[in-house]
């Protein structure tokens, strides 16, 4: 080979290891399929609502306080006091304020004010569906064949006992002495998922994930497709009061989709997650006798 081909062909593999030719690109994306969330919106109608079918990473920006009237702010004090007496956390939530994002393929925004929940309690006594802002994430260990799913305690105040993906409120970082979610919603996802399952995930810098809202509770879910944690991590695997984190293998999940005790929105994320081309596991990898996109049309019908 003369000295000009060998520079151009180094340059070659510098160029595909950095992902500039389209060769390479084809190679590390997942091919989604097409029309999904409008299959989704259908089976799941008046129960899920996708978003955004491709979304960024969200940076939140903090609005100050939800603002209550005097009726409502009446009711908020007696369910302080009932929070008191059960000795339970009267947590800040940010409650998403406007649908408009400002999308792009590199960020977007989500404007919130923040509310205890003693107000978002207070809220729903009076009919109201708070945009309460949260995370979830499909979590997926290609070393043992397995994703992890969340089956809820019988006490929490939603969905109890239902299986549902692992994931919970985002915490507004002035709401503690710690600033518990100062990293926005990635670091939601990592907190969320060490109390509900002692696992730790690794976040990519451009993750796979969705915008959805569930319509029966008004949660304004941020999603991600296919976060990554290790078979270590799984030896150490436990619950808490919220439930239990479960190891479902990849040939199992036609069965726990034909499953009835799902909360809808969790369904959902797992089916977005097939429809995705299952990111965090193998492309080459079957989920029993089926291929993820032969399973998320079984169950999407």
């Amino acid at each position: 080979m003369s000295f000009s081909g060998w520079i151009a062909q180094q340059l070659s593999w510098e160029l595909i290891k950095f992902g500039t030719f389209s060769a390479y690109k084809k190679v590390s994306s997942r091919k989604k399929i097409d029309g999904w969330s409008e299959r989704l919106e259908t089976k799941f109608f008046n129960e899920v609502k996708i978003v955004d079918p491709d979304a960024a990473t969200p940076k939140i920006y903090i609005d100050g306080e939800y603002q209550l009237d005097e009726t409502v702010e009446v009711v908020r004090r007696e369910k302080l006091k009932e929070i008191r007496r059960k000795h339970k956390h009267n947590d800040v939530h940010a409650i998403v304020v406007s649908d408009d994002f400002h999308t792009s393929d590199e960020s977007a925004e989500i404007r919130v004010k923040t509310c205890d929940f003693a107000g978002v309690l207070a809220l729903r006594n009076f009919g109201e569906k708070p945009s309460i802002l949260s995370v979830s994430a499909v979590i997926v260990c290609d070393q043992t064949d397995e994703i992890i799913l969340h089956r809820r305690s019988s006490s929490v105040d939603t969905y109890p006992d239902a299986l549902h993906t692992i994931g919970g409120s985002y915490i507004p970082p002035m709401a503690t002495k710690v600033s518990t979610d100062r990293g926005g919603v990635i670091s939601a996802i990592q907190r969320e998922a060490l109390e509900e399952g002692q696992i730790s995930v690794d976040v990519d810098s451009k993750p796979s994930m969705i915008f959805s809202r569930e319509l029966s509770t008004g949660f304004f879910q941020v999603v991600f497709l296919g976060l990554k944690t290790s078979k270590d991590n799984l030896e150490r695997m436990c619950g808490n009061w919220e439930g239990t984190a479960i190891r479902v293998k990849l040939s199992k999940i036609d069965s726990i989709l034909s499953s009835d005790d799902w909360v809808p929105s969790g369904k959902a994320h797992l089916l977005a997650w097939l429809a995705h081309g299952s990111p965090g596991v193998s492309s080459k990898r079957k989920f029993g006798n089926f291929r993820p996109e032969e399973l998320f049309l079984k169950h999407s019908k």
